[in-house]
């Protein structure tokens, strides 16, 4: 994990004994200031909201054992709520007003893509975007913006080969958020899978889950006789629909989720086979 820290300041902080104070916004003799905007309140905020500050513990253990190069690490960030306008009016503060030097794993797709173009504009190095689009990874596009993890695709497409595999007789059925993240995923997942094995392929929206919820697509997968249910998203609240919707349905299903969480039991205290 320090290995983080350390590639964060590699490129651009030289020790503090050969480097006047840097003419870079956000670089003193004695600290460098990164920022991030972070879903702390709104719908992604479960499962997403401790993110932020496990990066400062880091940066915090960091700095107590020397910082890098003689230089602390200071993190400050900003609640973006899992919104597109306030990301980048968060942004636009950080880098205008308080002058950070480097974004550091500024969260989701939507809210990124709704950044990016002002960060690229001022020449902001764009750190480890958190979301793993391959559109992080578009060098002559964005230069300074750099993603990691898995990539949606890639990833779509190693549970696909997984689900393929793992459970050759058994009918699929997939439930994928329609944000324009996770379309890709879809693709390789149905190129992995055989057609005549996909019972049903059904999107939703984070709306739906204030509406109508996900019944609707539970049912379905039900009564076409699913017996593995892939989940395609990143939304908790999503997950969560999905365990209590086949729970009370009375519905049991091999789930193959592809977020890193450990599931918790939930209503009934029931817990189901939930694969990750």
């Amino acid at each position: 994990m320090i290995s983080v820290a350390a590639l964060l300041t590699a490129g651009w902080a030289a020790p503090a004994t050969t480097l006047a104070a840097s003419t870079a916004p956000g670089i003193t003799r004695t600290s460098v200031l990164i920022g991030s905007d972070q879903p702390l309140t709104g719908p992604a905020a479960v499962g997403y909201s401790e993110i932020a500050p496990a990066s400062a513990a880091l940066f915090d253990y960091v700095n107590a054992h020397g910082g890098v190069h003689g230089r602390r690490i200071r993190y400050r960030y900003l609640d973006g709520a899992d919104l597109e306008s306030k990301a980048l009016a968060d942004e636009k503060q950080l880098v205008l007003t308080d002058h950070v030097f480097a974004v550091f794993n500024a969260f989701g797709f939507a809210t990124h893509r709704a950044v990016v173009g002002f960060l690229h504009a001022r020449h902001v190095p764009d750190l480890f975007v958190g979301s793993s689009c391959a559109c992080w990874n578009e060098p002559k596009r964005h230069p300074d913006t750099f993603g990691f993890g898995t990539n949606y695709n890639l990833e779509g497409r190693l549970i696909g080969h997984y689900v393929t595999r793992a459970f050759p007789a058994s009918k699929i059925g997939l439930i994928w958020e329609d944000d324009g993240c996770c379309a890709g995923s879809v693709r390789q997942l149905e190129a992995e899978i055989p057609r005549s094995r996909v019972a049903t392929s059904q999107p939703f929206t984070i709306a739906e889950l204030t509406s109508t919820l996900l019944r609707p697509q539970i049912k379905a997968a039900q009564s076409a006789g699913v017996r593995v249910l892939v989940l395609d998203t990143l939304a908790p609240a999503a997950v969560a629909e999905v365990l209590l919707d086949t729970e009370s349905l009375g519905y049991h299903p091999t789930i193959v989720d592809r977020r890193r969480e450990r599931p918790r039991r939930h209503r009934g205290g029931c817990q189901p086979r939930i694969i990750r």
